[in-house]
């Protein structure tokens, strides 16, 4: 009976991370990381703090297969102003979908590899977005996010779609082809 315990926490652990606060080193790079940011400040992924990185901007626009890091300030410019509080409505050129990850969180960091390999395999198709929930606190409030990963979906048209916890990688691609890209 203990064994069946043990197995239940451990698969309740990997299906999803619930939301903590940052370290506390974070939470002053997040408090000096002010509302008003230009487009090209995004979140470097191999540091836990805000950087500028306008080769991000530049990977967007040349299509080159990689996932865009984005801000609060980038999301409500690419996809929603969440900021707004107006009807859902999408705001890019073709579908995207946004992965709400944390650094520290486990299953997270077993999907991003699915994210990498989305981001090349539909590059001319589907932007690839990543939110770290540690930096966007009020971006992960607006819509509720309370367990990562969280990946949301939206159509050129029509409302978001949001998987959360660590799923197949085949799901995943179903919803691209089903939701994303079905005409």
């Amino acid at each position: 009976m203990r064994k069946l315990w043990i197995l239940a926490f451990v698969a309740l652990f990997l299906s999803a991370c619930g939301t903590r606060e940052p370290k506390e080193e974070n939470k002053a790079m997040d408090s000096l990381s002010s509302p008003g940011k230009n487009s090209t400040e995004n979140v470097n992924p191999q540091q836990d703090n805000p950087v500028k990185d306008n080769q991000s901007v530049n990977n967007e626009i040349k299509g080159t297969g990689k996932p865009i890091h984005l801000s609060e300030d980038d999301f409500a410019a690419k996809v929603f102003d969440f900021n707004s509080g107006g009807k859902w409505k999408y705001k890019g050129d073709k579908p995207c979908m946004v992965d709400f990850y944390a650094d520290w969180c486990g299953p997270c960091k077993m999907i991003a590899p699915y994210m990498e390999e989305f981001a090349e395999n539909y590059k001319n198709k589907i932007y690839v977005y990543k939110v770290n929930t540690d930096f966007a606190k009020r971006l992960s409030g607006y819509f509720g996010i309370n367990s990562i990963p969280a990946v949301m979906f939206c159509p050129m048209k029509g409302d978001y779609r949001m998987i959360i916890g660590a799923n197949p990688k085949e799901k995943y691609i179903s919803m691209i082809e089903s939701f994303l890209l079905a005409k």
